[in-house]
């Protein structure tokens, strides 16, 4: 299952413009394998890619060009000697971090929720700052293969086989408490 799941996640990811409609898709159904509902991992999968395709393309180009804006100004701030350099560097780190928290969850609250993007980035932020310990344990288990794959070129095989998905096998385990949490409170 992991296997398969992976392969449609990273074919879906192909046109880089779709990457967003996979996240999510690949969340929906990692949420469903762990809360051990029936259902098939295809068929799950292209439903959540086929219900999500629009919002999630546009949250995903939207992370993508301010992700892109905020590493130009990164990069154009290391390369100038000025006054202000230090105090941009810090303001553009604590964006860039704000953006990779809301992205940790972006797609995770977009495969659970219906919602507008808007709200969806506003709830992304609030909720990765509500449950920070959540959200920097969800963050690793994206970054950590990757870097792993990254340094030792012997694991990347492994990765396009089974290492987005295997990783992201822990995370649904994490997120899942947050949305018992979330719709307990809202229930009461």
């Amino acid at each position: 299952d992991i296997v398969l799941l992976n392969i449609l996640f990273l074919l879906c990811c192909i046109p880089i413009i779709t990457a967003g409609a996979a996240f999510t898709a690949l969340e929906y159904t990692l949420l469903k394998i762990s809360r051990e509902e029936d259902g098939n991992i295809a068929s799950d999968f292209f439903h959540s890619f086929k219900e999500n395709l629009k919002q999630a393309t546009i949250l995903w180009l939207v992370y993508a060009a301010v992700l892109a804006v905020v590493l130009f100004d990164i990069y154009f701030f290391m390369k100038i000697n000025a006054g202000i350099n230090d105090v941009m560097m810090f303001v553009m780190g604590v964006i860039t971090i704000l953006l990779l928290m809301n992205m940790t969850w972006g797609f995770v609250l977009l495969s659970r929720y219906n919602n507008s993007g808007i709200q969806t980035f506003r709830y992304a932020l609030r909720v990765s700052l509500a449950y920070f310990a959540y959200t920097l344990a969800m963050f690793a288990l994206v970054v950590i293969p990757a870097f792993l794959a990254i340094e030792n070129i012997e694991l990347a095989p492994y990765m396009i086989v089974v290492g987005v998905t295997l990783s992201g096998f822990v995370r649904p385990k994490l997120y899942g408490k947050v949305f018992d949490k979330i719709e307990s409170s809202n229930q009461k």
